[in-house]
């Protein structure tokens, strides 16, 4: 179970996990030394309001704080296009390519492959391949294109987008700045294909297509997490 930084929420300050009492009242605590015992309802309060008030075992603990944890990495997921000058650590960066490996695909054909970029000079060039939104490049510390076999599946364009998706989260997961560059259907200054462009400048020749690519370094600035509560719940018909 990952750690989060979140304590007792209720008011008693003589409940023995109020942060007062207990220099560990985190969740991964109470959870670790209450296997065999019921949670105190105030932990599911600061969770999911839906849980205040009851008596909860370990399993059901456990359950939800994974649950929560991969929602609040989804909300903290931000496109970040500033990066610092210092060099993703490669653990991190196997993270991010594990998940890209990881990603589901159209009958399982995986027809990607994943293109990993940190000499400047090419990233200077790629910058370049449409006429806006790819300056980021330049700046950044390691992009990864990802390239599909159209000839080998006819999902191409879903299964790299689901795969570039899987990055960001990752990315998102080990504190790396990440942005997807669009390249599919966009033109560069001359108004020439950019998706051509950036095969021309790898060298890689059709039938291998291209949606975009994942721009990745230390971050250089932060956002805000996305809110729950403003979910555009009018989207969803039922």
């Amino acid at each position: 179970m990952g750690k989060i930084s979140k304590f007792c929420t209720c008011k008693d300050l003589s409940c023995p996990y109020h942060p007062t009492n207990h220099d560990k009242g985190c969740a991964p605590c109470v959870a670790d030394n209450l296997k065999d015992r019921e949670i105190p309802s105030c932990y599911f309060n600061l969770l999911d309001e839906n849980y205040a008030g009851g008596s909860y075992k370990f399993e059901d603990f456990a359950g939800l704080v994974q649950e929560r944890e991969l929602v609040d990495l989804m909300a903290k997921r931000r496109s970040i296009r500033k990066y610092t000058e210092e060099s993703i650590p490669e653990e991190k960066l196997k993270r991010i390519l594990q998940a890209a490996l990881l990603a589901p695909t159209s009958r399982g054909k995986r027809p990607w492959e994943f293109y990993v970029i940190q000499d400047r000079e090419i990233l200077e060039k790629l910058s370049k391949a449409k006429w806006h939104g790819a300056n980021l490049l330049a700046g950044c510390n390691t992009a990864i294109a990802v390239f599909a076999d159209s000839d080998l599946s006819d999902a191409w364009i879903e299964d790299s987008s689901i795969a570039l998706a899987y990055m960001d989260l990752m990315a998102a997961d080990q504190g790396v700045g990440s942005c997807w560059v669009q390249m599919r259907m966009r033109k560069d200054e001359a108004g020439a294909d950019a998706e051509q462009n950036v095969r021309d400048i790898l060298g890689v020749e059709l039938p291998w297509r291209m949606v975009g690519i994942m721009a990745l370094g230390m971050p250089a600035e932060e956002k805000e997490p996305y809110s729950l509560d403003e979910l555009l719940w009018e989207k969803v018909h039922r």
